[in-house]
């Protein structure tokens, strides 16, 4: 018997819809792209709704049945305009749009079908002869969009205007409208009808409130994105904040898909803090403790470099902007410059002044300064004229300088981490090294550029020097000779702002013209990764922490961000993985552990809060583990090898207890039995039970499969036992206790071999992938597939599947191929956002959720860890300081909806508007990285 078909999920309707039917029913393709473009299918129906249109559109409009469940039915058949998004990947495979359309044309035959032809699709001869079977758009009106347009989930005017003035006159709002005035009309004559009017306004007006939480969150998440791609103005920090609004007043898949996306965007952004001015110097304190921060205002501010908060800001300012700004050697006092041209002194601490401004030539402003090791002299570097000065910024007054440091004119100045050299580079090109405490030159200028020096840098621990150009190349020196390592390297950027070397100087970061944050690998001069992005103006400044893992930038767009220096930009965070990879993976119960067999025959730990390696690693298999499982309690760890053994563990003290189990064949999968003294494994010969407290052959199930058992997995709510194999498209079902088959195999709909197989939590479902690709759900009970395929193979899943897991709550399904992770709403089968990782990253094999469902892992050549959909508000929430202003909610939101803080524990910036009063209270913990600890030692 035919399973019944799920029921989609459908937005409420209004009564005017329910009367009068819809304007245009939309018709697209969920999944990612190229096929699906629910994003910007939600902005037309959005905005379409703004220009008083009733609108079908809903993200689980598309039931997983093989025929359209009845809503859909009655949408379809009470809709005026059908409107299809036909993108390349749609036509190719058409799947529920064909039936859509199908279903529209028989019941109004003369109703206009309008496609919107994104990229030119219905213009592919490839594509055009099978949709013309079933679209039907030859010498039909359609409309034309670009492939941009669809990408960045934002319609373009023109279709909007052309869908407005489509052949549909009448619209149902329009009628509703004279309905309700007819009926306040009949009703203020009829007071017996006054209870059901007052329940049917609050009926309506829930549903209004409904709609309009659910309309404007699909609108934030389009607007949100189309701001972190610099499509909109508003900045990071906006786009972040909506994301998470969208996300609170009305979550759903496309809201989860915009919180991945702002992580995938700024994966190397660890925070972000907005300042009232513009930023255009940045410097750590000696100790990397501390950081501070000069701005276009010509105030200075001392931050934790951890939060970015305000420690202390200057009890006065420079009359211009800030342009210079060192810490000296003391770390209690820092010497700014400015374009007033002054330079001022500063207590740390407390902000106060030391001593009077020192001043400047009248036509010289300060384009840097410097401090040495004791706070007793302060160098100023002016322009035009390129010219050194001297201070004692405890007395304001000037100090003796050698002759020789004016001659020839500096463009840029840096001093070392000791305070005891100075650099320069100038006009000429060239570089040379100076003493501070005597004034002398220190070796012989060497020249490393073409044109002026425009940037120089000392690393940490002072043995390197990297200077930029003015004819765009990078240079690295010697801090001791004044030698050149290498040649010039060709940087890559038309103009630079800042430059910066890490510690040893292997890492150099590079504030370009464009906006952006480039980090170099000096020893071969290859990019680290991609360009950090998310500055609107210039990168003004920028500046590694003391142990290199941080950048700091500071920017014209009056933002401060720190980022993650150590990797790059990959989401998440790589553990320390054996060089050969890993096979297998399994977390301890409690979630704070992770095990791993390793191709290098030994079973790896990993302790998860440190991130770092449990020593030593097990080792007795004499070939690589093929398998490893947790006891139920976590007491226990077994692993299997290619040895054909099985080895149990300690899981604490790591120590071998018993003997290794001899095995028949090469163990592939494995799990412990409800009671912690049963291990169920399965291999090429079938599947088998090992009591481990009695020393004698297994048990071994009844086998049935074809070919290599290399899928198992227990439930523990049933005792009942899974398994696949790789030559066989069904699965069989295991008594766990008896090792007894359950009935006939499962059917599960797979065209080859299954390569993976999972519970989920409550027992009730099995999640199976294949060879082909195909991932597929089945119910335990009626034995039958639940509905189509999860996702879409033709677009996503091309790769065989080679791991699946469950989160323990079963609302979210994990699976891994060799070009990433994939995630999927269980309930809904709906894929969410994009892959994690990819091929390039050694793609995910073995998958798995940590037990409180916040953290994804996946293995192969690298054991690597990702947030899972539970953790990506919390992560988003990290990266910020505040939430909204009430103001901002009402201007940015809806002044309709009701204050919904979009991180708890952050604080909510006041409400500058007269009469507002108290500002609505985040109470709960502040939300904290799953992957950057704070860098201060506070």
């Amino acid at each position: 018997m035919k399973p019944p078909a799920r029921q989609a999920s459908l937005p409420r309707r209004s009564f005017a819809s329910r009367v009068f039917g819809f304007d245009v029913f939309i018709s697209f393709a969920l999944g990612p792209a190229p096929r699906g473009t629910q994003s910007y299918a939600s902005d037309l129906a959005r905005r379409l709704r703004e220009r008083d249109f009733t609108v079908f559109f809903s993200e689980d409009e598309a039931p997983p049945g093989s025929e359209l469940d009845s809503s859909l039915r009655t949408a379809l058949h009470r809709s005026r305009i059908l409107v299809v998004i036909a993108n390349r990947g749609t036509l190719a495979a058409p799947r529920w749009v064909r039936k859509e359309v199908e279903a529209f044309r028989s019941r109004h035959p003369t109703r206009p079908i309008i496609p919107i032809s994104v990229d030119g699709s219905l213009l592919d001869p490839a594509l055009s002869t099978d949709a013309q079977a079933w679209l039907q758009f030859q010498d039909r009106i359609w409309l034309d969009e670009s492939a941009d347009a669809v990408e960045s989930g934002m319609a373009t005017e023109a279709v909007i205007e052309r869908l407005a003035t489509a052949p549909t006159h009448t619209k149902a709002n329009v009628g509703w409208r004279w309905v309700v005035r007819g009926v306040g009309v009949l009703l203020a004559g009829l007071s017996i009808l006054l209870g059901f009017a007052t329940w049917s306004a609050s009926e309506s007006a829930e549903r209004a409130r409904a709609e309009l939480r659910r309309a404007l969150s699909l609108g934030l998440v389009s607007q949100a994105q189309a701001r972190l791609a610099k499509q909109q103005l508003g900045g990071d920090e906006r786009a972040l904040l909506e994301l998470l609004a969208a996300h609170r007043i009305a979550p759903s898949a496309a809201t989860f898909g915009g919180l991945q996306a702002g992580l995938l965007r700024r994966p190397g952004l660890i925070r972000l803090v907005m300042s009232p001015a513009p930023q255009t110097v940045v410097a750590f304190s000696p100790d990397g403790q501390r950081m501070a921060s000069g701005g276009a205002d010509g105030m200075v501010r001392f931050r934790d470099p951890g939060t970015l908060a305000v420690a202390a800001t200057t009890q006065g300012k420079h009359e211009g902007g800030i342009t210079g700004l060192a810490w000296c050697g003391d770390g209690q006092t820092a010497v700014s410059g400015s374009t007033d041209m002054s330079i001022r002194a500063w207590d740390t601490a407390t902000g106060k002044a030391i001593g009077a401004p020192m001043k400047g030539p009248n036509k010289g402003w300060v384009v840097s300064v410097l401090c040495n090791a004791d706070g007793t002299v302060a160098i100023s570097h002016h322009q035009p004229d390129g010219s050194l000065r001297a201070w004692n910024p405890r007395t304001g007054q000037p100090v003796a300088m050698p002759a020789e440091w004016q001659s020839p004119r500096a463009t840029v100045i840096a001093i070392s981490p000791d305070r005891r050299r100075m650099a320069t580079g100038s006009t000429d090109g060239m570089l040379r090294l100076w003493s501070v405490a005597s004034g002398e030159q220190i070796g012989e200028p060497h020249k490393g550029h073409t044109a002026d020096v425009i940037g120089i840098a000392f690393s940490r621990d002072g043995t390197r020097i990297v200077s930029a150009g003015g004819e765009g190349s990078l240079q690295l020196w010697d801090a001791n000779t004044v030698e050149k390592l290498g040649d010039p390297h060709p940087s890559g950027a038309k103009r630079m702002y800042s430059i910066a070397l890490n510690v040893d100087g292997t890492r150099a970061a590079l504030g370009r013209g464009d906006n952006t944050i480039q980090l170099w690998d000096t020893s071969a001069w290859k990019t680290v990764a991609p360009p950090l992005e998310g500055h609107q103006l210039g990168v003004l400044g920028v500046a590694f922490s003391a142990d290199g893992s941080r950048l700091l930038s500071v920017g014209g767009d009056n933002s401060i961000r720190l980022w993650d220096a150590a990797d790059g930009q990959p989401l998440g965070a790589s553990l320390a993985t054996p060089k050969d990879g890993v096979t297998s993976i399994a977390f301890s119960p409690d979630g704070r552990s992770l095990a791993a067999g390793g191709a290098d025959k030994l079973v790896h730990r990993w302790n998860l809060q440190t991130r770092q390696p449990i020593e030593p690693p097990l080792a007795g298999h004499e070939r690589p583990v093929t398998s490893v499982a947790y006891s139920r309690d976590g007491t226990r760890l077994v692993s299997s090898g290619g040895d054909h053994t099985l080895r149990l563990w300690d899981a604490e003290s790591g120590r071998p207890i018993g003997k290794a189990l001899e095995t028949v064949d090469t163990p592939s999968a494995l799990s412990f039995g409800i009671d912690n003294q049963h291990v169920i494994y399965s291999s090429y010969s079938g599947v088998r039970v090992w009591d481990v407290t009695l020393d004698e052959r297994p048990r071994g199930m009844v086998d049935g499969h074809q070919g290599w058992v290399n899928g198992l997995a227990y439930s523990p709510r049933y005792k009942v036992v899974v398994t696949s194999a790789q030559n066989d498209t069904e699965l069989r079902l295991w008594d766990g206790a008896t090792g007894q088959a359950m009935g006939e195999p499962l059917k599960t709909g797979h065209k080859s071999g299954v390569t993976a197989v999972a519970f989920s939590p409550d027992g009730a479902r099995i999640a199976s992938g294949s060879i082909g690709g195909m991932l597929r759900i089945l119910d335990v009970r009626s034995r039958q597939p639940v509905g189509d395929p999860l996702g879409d193979p033709l677009v996503s899943l091309e790769a065989s599947i080679s791991g699946l897991d469950w989160s323990a709550d079963g609302d979210w399904l994990v699976s891994g191929d060799s070009r990433g992770a994939w995630l999927w709403n269980a309930r809904t089968g709906q894929p969410i956002g994009v892959p994690f990782g990819s091929a390039g990253q050694g793609g995910a094999g073995q998958m798995a959720f940590s037990p409180d469902g916040r953290l994804v892992v996946g293995a192969g050549s690298t054991v690597h860890l990702w947030p899972a959909p539970r953790a990506w508000a919390d992560e988003l929430c990290a990266k910020l300081a505040r939430n909204m202003s009430p103001k901002e909610w009402r201007d940015w939101i809806s002044p309709e909806l009701a204050y919904t803080c979009q991180c708890p524990g952050l604080p909510v910036p006041a409400d500058d508007t007269p009469g507002a009063g108290a500002a609505p209270q985040c109470a709960g913990p502040a939300s904290r990285s799953l992957f950057h600890m704070p860098l201060s030692k506070g």
